[in-house]
């Protein structure tokens, strides 16, 4: 027991001794959140000519005139949803503040809390882009494969 408490001690002693004197520079964490930001801006940024792809495939289904109201209806909410997660990536890149920007202009804790927003931002963003994708594939599908998106 004594050798497993010694055990124990002796490592939380070394980490806790092995962090002393090292501070984290806050530009290198800021850049490292940044970077964070990048990532998911650069995974779904190339899904925007997807994304479009399908709108207007949904749209060329709205002029259908024999599609019945209901099937209309779907693909309007399709449509509807890819517009809004289309306009929700665009909205954010808009909105982007540039890293050195917000170090000419904000605090390193408030830079830190603003690159932690947009992480949560982009984040949704992927989100609504994966779902209204998703949709639209599968009522594009349906309806090539001759099935009523109504009864799904």
């Amino acid at each position: 027991m004594k050798i497993k408490l010694f055990f124990l001690v002796s490592l939380v002693g070394s980490l806790v001794f092995s962090n002393c004197g090292t501070k984290t520079n806050p530009e290198e964490a800021q850049q490292k959140a940044w970077e964070e930001v990048m990532v998911i801006h650069d995974e779904i940024m190339p899904w925007m000519g997807e994304l479009n792809s399908i709108a207007s495939k949904i749209k060329a289904g709205l002029e259908v005139e024999t599609q019945t109201e209901a099937v209309s209806e779907e693909l309007r909410k399709a449509l509807e949803a890819l517009e809004a997660a289309d306009a929700g990536m665009w909205k954010w890149m808009n909105e982007l503040k540039q890293l050195d920007k917000l170090r000419a202009d904000k605090s390193a804790d408030e830079i830190m809390t603003y690159l932690v927003d947009q992480k949560a931002a982009i984040a949704a963003v992927k989100a609504e882009m994966e779902t209204s994708m998703a949709e639209g594939k599968k009522l594009l599908e349906l309806l090539s494969s001759g099935q009523n998106p109504e009864q799904q």
